[in-house]
């Protein structure tokens, strides 16, 4: 029975991490464009600073929160579903996403003044 580094891959290596890359930025920039409109949002209500805080300093709380909302996906109907709305939790379940966006706030909000 050969061992697994004995097989030859079939693919170069780098075809691997070239696809890899590309599926990334694809995701990022649906990311980036989802990420407008939250901001957008926020901006409105004026709730970009606390929402860019809680995120920051947020921690295992928003975690919580992400599975909370996962919990009570069913008994939220349209608000519950959606793609918007699982990238949120997503972003919630994910430090450095949630960073990322924190960040990406406070250039949204310091771009409008």
């Amino acid at each position: 029975m050969p061992i697994l580094s004995q097989i030859t891959p079939i693919y170069p290596p780098n075809l691997f991490v070239i696809i890899r890359l590309m599926l990334y930025c694809i995701m990022m920039q649906t990311a980036h464009s989802t990420w407008t409109s939250w901001a957008r949002f926020l901006q409105r209500w004026g709730l970009d600073g606390l929402a860019s805080a809680v995120l920051d300093a947020g921690g295992p709380l928003t975690i919580l929160a992400a599975q909370a909302a996962y919990l009570g996906q069913p008994f939220l109907g349209k608000a519950g579903s959606g793609v918007s709305f699982n990238s949120l939790l997503a972003l919630l379940e994910d430090r450095e996403q949630g960073k990322a966006f924190a960040a990406f706030l406070r250039e949204e909000h310091h771009r409008d003044d």
